[in-house]
């Protein structure tokens, strides 16, 4: 975009990326995705991290939830938190991987926090966790849907062709080894 274009601007508007330069665009299309997926994946590898540095006290919150063999499920549960945390941070068969986490995650939530059967304060807090936990599961879902972004080893891992569908529809084909238009 020249520059007479930008100085016609109403007041008020706002640049897109593109035509904010070359670091902006740096920053939304590779630094952003990465940074929103190491958040994401961040609450399950914390709760990985929690279960085996407390192995005791997760057997007795599944005993006491009522699962039947409480130290399998406890032991799922830490393989399903660690591998496709580290998957979606990573940034390694991502699509996949997020869309394991939000699955297991929306089993968890309605399993867990089903709101409609409680009253008073039980009814505000089942809520609003289960409202925090649809939003996770969403991005879970985005992250799924577009995969990691320009920054994660997906791109390595890819044998033909990347086609990457824009917004506007249309497609651009690039060449996975140096990211050039083709």
């Amino acid at each position: 975009m020249n520059r007479s274009t930008l100085e016609r601007r109403p007041y008020g508007t706002r640049r897109t990326p593109t035509e904010l330069g070359p670091t902006a665009q740096y920053a939304f299309s590779r630094v952003l995705p990465l940074i929103g997926r190491l958040m994401l994946s961040s609450l399950f590898l914390v709760s990985a991290l929690r279960i085996m540095t407390d192995w005791g006290a997760a057997i007795g919150y599944a005993s006491a939830e009522g699962f039947s063999h409480p130290a399998a499920w406890t032991g799922v549960t830490l393989a399903i938190n660690l591998v496709f945390g580290l998957c979606v941070a990573a940034g390694f068969y991502t699509r996949a991987s997020a869309l394991v986490l939000a699955a297991y995650f929306a089993v968890l939530t309605f399993a867990g926090h089903a709101f409609w059967t409680y009253t008073g304060a039980d009814y505000a807090m089942h809520l609003n966790h289960f409202m925090k936990n649809i939003a996770i599961i969403g991005g879970l879902l985005v992250v799924g849907s577009y995969g990691p972004g320009r920054v994660g080893m997906d791109r390595s891992v890819v044998t033909e062709d990347d086609d990457i569908v824009r917004p506007a529809g249309r497609i651009e084909t690039r060449d996975i080894y140096s990211d050039k238009e083709i």
